[in-house]
Formats: structure tokens, C-alpha cells, sequence
């Protein structure tokens, strides 16, 4: 007869615990079933079963697929938000330039617009020698720039086109809040910039004008 030991002996194992969900969804598919390219280098990963790439050596690990992710969001941040302001915020200038001001307010509008990112470009970089700092390239903060103006105007004669008081508060608004946001500045940083060329934007166009 078997002691009681020995029944125990005979009970199954406890089940290992489920591993922990990994923090992307694309790291979990890659748990799940394994990636189909690498990451780093496009290599096709199909039918293979490995912790490393073998064409490039990076770890096909979720770390790395959310290091990759972190990166896309970047990318995202860094680019495509400014071209969706950018179009947006043109396409609404343009649509009410035209429909109030012709094709002749469309030429004004659109040659201001080019010089507030010209100035605004250049007063962002003086202030960057001179007090504010670089951290990234000058055609990026050009595209940032450009975006930052574009939905200003976009609010301004959207709004103005009704409330011209309010389009004209809310377009200074968005154009701080856009500075800070995208140039990652301080609020008293985006006020300098936006009065500044502002101001001087308001001397060219009196220079220039007949």
C-alpha cells in the first residue's frame, strides 16, 4: 500500500505562471509568434526562431521593439504633427483669403505668411545663440516654425472672419502654445519670440509697403 508520500508524489506540477504581457503591441506579437522582419534592418525573420537577427545581431527582444516604437512616436511628434498643422492650418488661411479677399488677398496672405517664418526663423535662431539653446536641426525647427504660423493664421481669419477681436487673440494663443509645444521652450521663451518678430515683421512690411 503507498504512503502518503507517495500519492503526493503523483499529483502534477503546479503550472508555470503565464508570462507578463510585454508593454507594445508590437513586442507581444513578436511573443506571440515571432517577428516577421527585423526591426533594425528589414531582415526577413520568417520560419526562423531566434533571439538575435542574423544579418544585423540586434536582440529581437520587446525592448527593443518598444525602444523602435519610442523612435516611430518621435518621428511622429517630430514631423508629421507639424505637416497635418501645416496643412490644416493653410488650408483654412487659403479657403477664407479666397472666399473674403480674391486671388489677390491669396497673394498678400500668402507672402506674410512666408515672411513670419522667415523672421520667425531667424529671431528663434538668434535667441538660441544667444540665450535659449539648440537641440535640434534648423530645418526642423523651420517645418515647426511653419506649422506654429500656419495654424495661427488658420485660427486668425477663420475666426476673424467672424469675431475678428477674438480670431486675432485666439491666432497669438495657438502661436504661443504651438511655439512651446513643438520647440519644447518655455512660455516666457515663446512670448519673446512671437512679440519680437512680431514686431518685427510689422517694421518690414511698413518698409516695404508703397
Amino acid at each position: 500500500m503507498s504512503s502518503t508520500e507517495d500519492i503526493y508524489d503523483l499529483e502534477p506540477d503546479e503550472p508555470a505562471a503565464a508570462l507578463p504581457r510585454p508593454p507594445t503591441r508590437q513586442a507581444y506579437e513578436a511573443q506571440r509568434q515571432g517577428p516577421t522582419r527585423c526591426v533594425n534592418c528589414g531582415y526577413d525573420l520568417r520560419g526562423l526562431r531566434m533571439v538575435k537577427c542574423p544579418e544585423c545581431g540586434v536582440s529581437l527582444t520587446s525592448r527593443t521593439f518598444d525602444r523602435v516604437e519610442r523612435r516611430q512616436d518621435t518621428l511622429r511628434e517630430v514631423y508629421l504633427q507639424p505637416l497635418i498643422y501645416l496643412g490644416a492650418g493653410l488650408g483654412i488661411s487659403l479657403a477664407v483669403t479666397l472666399l473674403f479677399g480674391g486671388v489677390g488677398g491669396v497673394a498678400a496672405m500668402l507672402m506674410y505668411f512666408g515672411l513670419s517664418i522667415v523672421v520667425g526663423w531667424v529671431v528663434f535662431t538668434a535667441m538660441s545663440l544667444l540665450w535659449i539653446g539648440f537641440d535640434q536641426p534648423l530645418l526642423t525647427t523651420a517645418l515647426q516654425l511653419a506649422a506654429a504660423y500656419a495654424a495661427s493664421f488658420g485660427v486668425t481669419l477663420g475666426l476673424g472672419a467672424i469675431m475678428p477681436v477674438v480670431g486675432w487673440i485666439g491666432g497669438i494663443v495657438v502661436l504661443i502654445g504651438l511655439l512651446i509645444h513643438f520647440l519644447e521652450i518655455e512660455p516666457v521663451e515663446a512670448v519673446a519670440v512671437a512679440v519680437v518678430s512680431f514686431g518685427i515683421k510689422i517694421l518690414a512690411v511698413f518698409l516695404l509697403s508703397p
